[in-house]
């Protein structure tokens, strides 16, 4: 009997020990933060349209079911993307976005906040022009969770959502280069 008393304690040190890891980790000042870049054979020029038109934004941002860029017209502060998109990890439930941007200096940055029902936050494209007529795009954002739970297990979420901005951006790579040049 004594031996099962020691398992279990031992299990449960081990429970407190990861609980109290994640706490830690989930506190760090950049736990929730993500930042990824690529660059592409194509001057910024060519590539913004693919960062703020939605018709080619639903073409390299996985999940992205469709996008609406509300109301129409020219991009500019106070301009909003409506992002539906459908999560595969989990029976591909649906679920809507808004963001709305704060500041737009086209073709060169794009400045955006959103929210949605679990989760805010806010991210940056920047297009810098690169010495060989390429450009190299960056998105950092930071994402602020609303459950307590989500927010102890940010450290184990954002590798997870690291690997898809990844891949994102690889795609937007492939999208932009095999497309027609527009000058």
């Amino acid at each position: 009997m004594k031996w099962v008393l020691r398992i279990l304690a031992a299990l449960f040190g081990l429970l407190l020990l990861a609980f109290f890891g994640l706490l830690i980790a989930s506190h760090s000042p950049d736990a929730n933060k993500l930042e990824g870049s690529v660059e592409i054979t194509r001057p910024p020029a060519e590539v913004w349209p693919w960062i703020v038109e939605p018709e080619k934004q639903t073409q390299w941002v996985s999940w992205l079911v469709e996008s609406k860029r509300l109301p129409d017209g020219p991009l500019q502060p106070g301009s909003r993307f409506r992002w539906v998109m459908v999560d595969p990890n989990r029976n591909s439930q649906r679920g809507s976005f808004d963001s709305e941007v704060v500041a737009v200096n086209a073709p060169g940055e794009l400045d955006l906040k959103f929210s949605a029902k679990t989760f805010d936050g806010q991210a940056t494209y920047t297009l810098a022009a690169l010495p060989n007529g390429g450009t190299r795009v960056t998105n950092s954002g930071r994402y602020n969770y609303q459950s307590w739970f989500v927010r102890l297990m940010t450290p184990l979420i954002m590798p997870v959502a690291s690997k898809k901005m990844n891949a994102d951006m690889a795609q937007l790579k492939r999208m932009v280069e095999q497309s027609p040049r527009t000058q």
